[in-house]
């Protein structure tokens, strides 16, 4: 059941229209490649995963935080994309503080849905670190458009970290939350848990390199490209499930598309190992775009089309498939 003072977010008005700003945003602004497949993150796959998820508690006061939220998403993400119409220094750096601000409100939400339900079972922490993650996003992308150090990283880590933070950070968490609720099991829980942990690991990975040490990056990113050929196998087997055959056929997309991109980063980071090098370049138009357009955004679509056509269940019906499929509004 929904919660009380919350409604399912009938059409994803705030994605359409989040789409129709990115495209804007490339005419105007006329980005790079990879800053423009890091836009679809704030546009677009954002607020696809806000209309997927109820307030963090129930009750009318959190429906109206929860829409606040949603409502503040879309000027957040404007001062995200308006960044980059500057370069380095302090006015890019000012403009992402809406969106440095938003992100801080959603990880907040995180910690409240963690609160709830203490950790358990893995896919809501799943879903939890998701939203958390993305405040990651936001302090990378200030740093980035600061054009100063932190840590002892700037660009173009920097920017890099904020790319995957904005987009896969939030989204692959939550999808692999979504498809453990609908599928529990041992193969749901292990997806979940790397989604989890996998980033943190690369992140942990790339920080060592830096200080010299060989072949920890090789290590952490095999670690996380595991993880997610588990997530490919969960979206393979909710595609021969029943469900909307929109959304069997976007999952089995996203569960052709992800092996296909991990391979890519398994690739890049394995160049220390192998000798052969693939630049940035090559990685955002090959990788990057197969796990934004075929990976990221087919599964969230799938989520939302599962919503719009799977009935709800009747009075008294507690079957699994049931209980599964209605599970991110209970």
């Amino acid at each position: 059941m929904a919660p009380a003072g919350w409604t399912p977010v009938k059409v994803p008005l705030a994605a359409a229209a989040g789409l129709a700003l990115w495209v804007v945003a490339l005419l105007w602004i006329q980005p790079s490649l990879l800053v423009g497949l890091m836009l679809v993150g704030p546009f677009v796959a954002v607020p696809l995963v806000l209309a997927l998820l109820p307030p963090p508690r129930p009750g009318a006061g959190w429906a109206k935080a929860w829409q606040a939220l949603r409502v503040l998403q879309a000027p957040a993400a404007i001062g995200f994309a308006l960044s980059f119409r500057h370069g380095e220094g302090t006015t890019a750096a000012l403009w992402t503080l809406p969106w440095l601000g938003f992100a801080g409100l959603v990880a907040l939400a995180g910690l409240v849905r963690f609160l709830r339900h203490r950790g358990r079972p893995m896919a809501e922490m799943a879903i939890d670190a998701g939203l958390a993650f993305l405040l990651v996003g936001g302090i990378w992308l200030t740093v980035s458009r600061s054009g100063q150090e932190v840590l002892g990283f700037g660009n173009p880590i920097a920017l890099l970290t904020a790319a995957h933070f904005n987009l896969a950070g939030i989204a692959v968490p939550v999808l692999a939350g979504l498809a453990a609720r609908r599928l529990p099991g041992r193969l749901g829980t292990l997806a979940a848990l790397g989604a989890v942990s996998g980033l943190p690991v690369v992140a942990a990975g790339i920080t060592l390199q830096a200080q010299g040490v060989r072949l920890v990056n090789t290590v952490a990113v095999a670690y996380f490209v595991a993880a997610m050929l588990l997530l490919a196998a969960l979206h393979a087997r909710l595609a021969l499930r029943p469900a909307p055959p929109a959304s069997r056929l976007l999952w089995g997309l996203s569960a052709a598309a992800l092996p296909v991109g991990m391979a890519l980063a398994m690739a890049y980071a394995a160049s220390e190992v192998t000798g052969y090098a693939i630049s940035v370049g090559t990685m955002a138009r090959t990788h990057a775009v197969i796990n934004v357009f075929g990976f990221a955004l087919p599964a969230l679509v799938a989520w939302w089309v599962v919503d719009q056509e799977e009935p709800s269940p009747s009075p008294g019906q507690t079957t699994n498939s049931a209980n599964s499929a209605k599970g991110r509004f209970a």
